[in-house]
Order: structure tokens, then C-alpha cells, then sequence
């Protein structure tokens, strides 16, 4: 496996993570605060809040994926997913009239999400696939 790889296998969701909390910061100092008008209004505190419960759940994706020793398992994308698909949907309810810093966290709830389905759908597809192959064998012998 290369070095490449290897790096972005492994610190590719805290890659993920930091852009996201880059983005977060431009739309705090970017937009004016104008607090109580919106939901979540670009307050100091909604800002640490989102950049607290997004390196949260950055590490609860970690320990739940565990990409160090990711061999094939169809069972923690399928947990993470769980996990995440019901959280990303009420937050997304959430920022409906929320300012930008809570749309950027939304954002980062779907990019959670949908490649976890692209991987749940590969995995699963990858094992049909292998399970057949190793039947069919198993049938000629």
C-alpha cells in the first residue's frame, strides 16, 4: 500500500474536518452578528458549540470506522451511518432559518454521510459478489 494511501486512509476525515472548521471560521468573521433574529444566530458561543460538536463526532466517526484496520467490515459503515443519517437530518430541520455557520455544519453531515452510503453500497456489492463466486465454486466441487 503506498504512503499516499496510507496518509489520507488515515487522517483524510481530519482533513475533512479541519476544511470544514476553515469554512465555519470564514462564515463567523465573515457575516455580521446579529443575534436573536435567527435560530442559530453567528454568536461566539453557536461558534465554539459547532466547532466542539463537529470534532466530536469527527472522533466518534473514527472510533467507529477505525481506518487503521479497516478489513472489509460491513458492519461499521452500517453503525455509522446509523448514527449519523438520523443526526444529519435533524440538523439539517435545525438550519432551516439558521445562519451560515450552522449550514457549514450541515454540510459536514452530509459529507459524512453520503460517502458512507457510497461505501456501505460498495462493500455490500463487493461481498454479493464474492459470496456468489465462492458458492458457485463450491457447488462445482
Amino acid at each position: 500500500m503506498s504512503a499516499v494511501w496510507r496518509f489520507f486512509k488515515h487522517y483524510g476525515l481530519l482533513g475533512l474536518w479541519l476544511v470544514v472548521a476553515a469554512m465555519i471560521c470564514s462564515s463567523y468573521f465573515g457575516d455580521k452578528h446579529d443575534p436573536g433574529y435567527y435560530f442559530a444566530s453567528n454568536t461566539r458561543e453557536a461558534f465554539y458549540a459547532l466547532l466542539v460538536i463537529s470534532l466530536v463526532e469527527v472522533a466518534v466517526l473514527y472510533l467507529v470506522l477505525r481506518p487503521w484496520n479497516y478489513q472489509r467490515s460491513l458492519a461499521r459503515p452500517l453503525l455509522a451511518l446509523l448514527l449519523f443519517a438520523p443526526w444529519a437530518l435533524l440538523n439539517m430541520m435545525l438550519s432551516m432559518h439558521a445562519q451560515t455557520i450552522m449550514l457549514q455544519h450541515s454540510f459536514w453531515l452530509f459529507f459524512i454521510v453520503c460517502p458512507l452510503l457510497i461505501i456501505l453500497f460498495l462493500v455490500s456489492s463487493i461481498a454479493a459478489i464474492v459470496n456468489r463466486r465462492r458458492a458457485a465454486n463450491e457447488s462445482e466441487t
